[in-house]
């Protein structure tokens, strides 16, 4: 029985997630960016872990694999600050903004009455080796 609900959820975060590409095959990320202008890039890591980039229209997204090649986890990472404040700007509109230390959104799909999948959406500071400062978006499942 819990393989037949794991296997039920796992389809189920498959068509749920499929706009935002996380819990759904390679293939499907594949699929969605099979046009040369995406400069879709797959590579894999020492350790295994597959990742897929692809150029979008106001940043770069970086997708990473589990063992059965479902995306686990979604980095954007704008071009410029133009980029980041549009990207802003559709997850406020669009998602939950969370009370948090860092900007943070929520995104909640309800299955039914008991089930819910969530995902949040972070937005994370970094540093170059020049020292200079960029953002990312990284969506996840927490």
């Amino acid at each position: 029985m819990r393989k037949f609900l794991l296997l039920l959820l796992i389809l189920m975060v498959n068509e749920v997630f499929s706009q935002k590409n996380i819990g759904v095959p390679i293939s499907n990320i594949k699929k969605k960016y099979k046009e040369s202008k995406y400069q879709l890039k797959q590579s894999k890591e020492e350790d295994g872990t597959i990742t897929i980039d692809v150029k979008l229209q106001n940043g770069y997204a970086s997708y990473t694999f589990d063992d059965s090649k479902l995306s686990t986890m979604l980095v954007i990472t704008p071009f410029d600050q133009k980029s980041l404040k549009k990207y802003i700007a559709e997850y406020d509109l669009k998602y939950k903004r969370l009370n948090s230390d860092t900007v943070k959104w929520e995104v909640e799909t309800k299955m039914s009455e008991e089930v819910s999948i969530v995902e949040h959406i972070v937005l994370s500071k970094m540093s170059a080796e020049n020292g200079e400062n960029f953002y990312t978006l990284i969506w996840l499942f927490e």
